[in-house]
């Protein structure tokens, strides 16, 4: 796919989720990791939205199924 040091990339996604987890169930560090969940939802959104923007909703959106019912858009 491209990306840049999967390698590098994949030990350190792990780390993040072993140490995370393991925080947070030592019952540390849990209110910085508390206001991260309500932004965590929005940047999701914010990367769906910027996904549909650059490459479009493809052949499942109404704007295929409108042009492939009256042959334009």
């Amino acid at each position: 796919m491209g990306f840049p040091l999967p390698a590098v990339f994949a030990w350190l996604a792990g780390l993040s989720e072993f140490a995370g987890g393991l925080l947070l169930a030592l019952w540390l560090m849990t209110r910085p990791a508390a206001p991260f969940a309500h932004q965590e939802k929005a940047l999701i959104f914010l990367a769906i939205a910027v996904t549909f923007v650059c490459i479009g909703a493809g052949k499942y959106g109404i704007d295929a199924w409108v042009r492939a019912r009256t042959g334009s858009y």
